[in-house]
């Protein structure tokens, strides 16, 4: 994931839009663990990203997209843990 979000940063929009996609699978599919050990530094950066006025439309769409990924992955870990008692 270090590599990726090196993409987050990068100053071509075609590499941030192919580290979001990545990371929007990466989190869709290695849930939970990607949320516990990289929630940290993921979603303020994903944040800051939406919040960016200056970056591309499509960037800051597709953030939201990956930030929704995320977030419904975590949301269906705490879901079964919580119906599972």
């Amino acid at each position: 994931l270090s590599y990726i979000s090196l993409g987050l940063v990068h100053q071509h929009p075609r590499v941030k839009y192919a580290s979001l996609c990545a990371l929007a699978n990466i989190s869709t599919y290695l849930a939970p663990d990607v949320q516990e050990n990289f929630g940290k530094n993921i979603v303020p950066g994903l944040c800051n990203m939406i919040r960016d006025n200056n970056e591309n439309t499509r960037v800051r769409t597709h953030s939201i997209y990956t930030l929704n990924c995320f977030l419904k992955s975590l949301y269906n870990v705490i879901a079964s843990f919580i119906f599972s008692s």
